[in-house]
């Protein structure tokens, strides 16, 4: 979204509405195989798995100055994690914790896909079937399962594909964009105007 016109410091900007302290955004282009690319990193305070409740998290985009389009987006994505989150862990949803998504990093990513689809004024999400790998990984509730709890909760209805084993291909956080702003499909016929 960055390479198709959004401005990162509009990102940026959002995310010191919040108030999320220190938290700073950059890209940079790098080389993927013989591609060119576009790396994003969220740079945060150094913090070993904070705890954040989900009730916490939606207070401070209510809270603050964001459009409203970028306040429902954000919240929506959080919403259906936080849902999956309760069922994993057989609790209500109200007392939810985030763990990783909790981390300033998550915030600042799923904030930042709001600011990036609202300055795009994108209004359809069209996706093809997300990548689910195999193994384990460690998190903040240890030795996890790939894929996680989370991210099967959020796809179900979704038609998944094979990603590689060993490594996290879908996120919890991805799932949640995915599950929040998009459906899945074939590529829609349209004009291409950016890549």
């Amino acid at each position: 979204l960055l390479e198709i016109g959004v401005d990162i410091v509009a990102m940026q900007d959002a995310l010191q509405q919040l108030g999320v302290p220190d938290v700073r955004l950059q890209h940079e282009t790098v080389q993927r195989g013989p591609f060119s690319a576009t790396h994003f990193h969220v740079e945060t305070p150094t913090e070993a798995h904070p705890h954040r409740k989900w009730s916490d998290i939606k207070q401070l985009i209510l809270r603050s100055d964001l459009s409203e389009g970028v306040k429902r987006r954000s919240l929506s994505v959080f919403q259906r994690i936080a849902e999956a989150e309760a069922v994993t862990h057989g609790i209500d949803v109200e007392d939810v914790h985030f763990h990783e998504v909790g981390a300033w990093d998550s915030i600042a990513d799923i904030v930042s896909v709001a600011v990036a689809l609202d300055a795009l004024n994108i209004t359809r999400i069209v996706a093809s079937p997300p990548p689910l790998s195999s193994g384990t990984i460690s998190s903040a509730h240890g030795q996890m399962p790939l894929p996680a709890p989370a991210t099967l909760k959020l796809l179900e209805g979704w038609p998944v594909r094979t990603g590689a084993p060993g490594r996290e291909s879908t996120t919890p956080t991805g799932a949640g964009i995915l599950a929040a702003l998009a459906e899945p499909g074939q590529i829609p016929e349209m004009t291409i105007l950016k890549t």
